[in-house]
């Protein structure tokens, strides 16, 4: 399915939200474009059509020329616009399109122009466009089901919405595998302090310890209680493990 612009949005609203034969051409037309100043003119039988310019007197002043030179243009493109997006809409059975039995009007004129008011025409020379003109002017526009769904769903169809939840679960995934992964570093980081701090606590009481073992047989050398060669052999092995465990506590640290 296509993507819509924003005024073929604004179009399928007015045809969804329309009621009875107010959902056709002319109404959502002008309901959107408006036409100041400007009629459309379709001959059905003639198969032709015109823009008629609203001026102040018989004979349009240069300005309004200008004006409706710089109108024409823009009007067309509008026109196009709602009558591709019906061509599209009726191909695609996304509405449907009939005509009342009772209408057999064979010049049909819509827009905000005063018909009181004298008026100059600019032709509509696309014989593409007024052949839609003609095919679409008179008929009432029934939405489809899908047609209403489609804007619902704000103008995506199921397999875009289908897409979209599947790009959003991978990236739900990836970002909580993210997640995992940062409290995994913070978590390891958090058990490597916590080590750190146990460590070093574990060291200054290990060090307190045998600073009071070794003042203890400071205490013993003195009172002569035991042989003073063995107080020196067991004072030099507790001397060397308290390098030891030093040493090892040191690399653990700097880990």
């Amino acid at each position: 399915m296509r993507v819509f612009g924003e005024e073929e949005q604004q179009i399928i609203r007015k045809i969804n939200s329309g009621d009875g034969f107010a959902r056709n051409l002319i109404n959502i037309f002008e309901s959107i474009k408006n036409l100041p100043g400007v009629r459309v003119k379709v001959n059905k039988t003639a198969m032709s059509a015109e823009l008629l310019f609203e001026c102040q007197n018989p004979e349009p002043s240069e300005a309004e020329l200008q004006y409706a030179i710089s109108e024409h243009q823009k009007i067309i493109e509008n026109l196009i616009l709602h009558l591709v997006l019906l061509k599209y809409l009726e191909k695609q059975d996304l509405a449907t399109f009939f005509e009342p039995a009772q209408n057999h009007q064979q010049v049909i004129e819509f827009g905000a122009g005063a018909v009181n008011m004298p008026s100059f025409s600019m032709a509509i020379n696309d014989e593409m466009l007024v052949k839609l003109l003609v095919q679409y002017l008179n008929k009432e526009i029934v939405p489809s089901p899908t047609l209403r769904h489609l804007e619902k769903n704000n103008f995506r169809s199921d397999e875009e919405l289908r897409f979209v939840r599947q790009q959003r679960a991978t990236w739900t995934a990836i970002f909580i595998t993210f997640l995992i992964g940062l409290m995994g570093i913070y978590s390891g980081h958090q058990s490597y302090s916590f080590q750190r701090a146990q460590a070093e606590q574990s060291n200054q009481s290990t060090g307190e310890i045998l600073s009071t073992i070794n003042r203890g047989f400071d205490s013993l050398t003195k009172s002569e209680v035991y042989p003073h060669s063995e107080l020196e052999r067991i004072a030099n092995e507790l001397s060397e493990m308290n390098s030891t465990i030093e040493a090892s506590l040191k690399s653990s640290l700097e880990e």
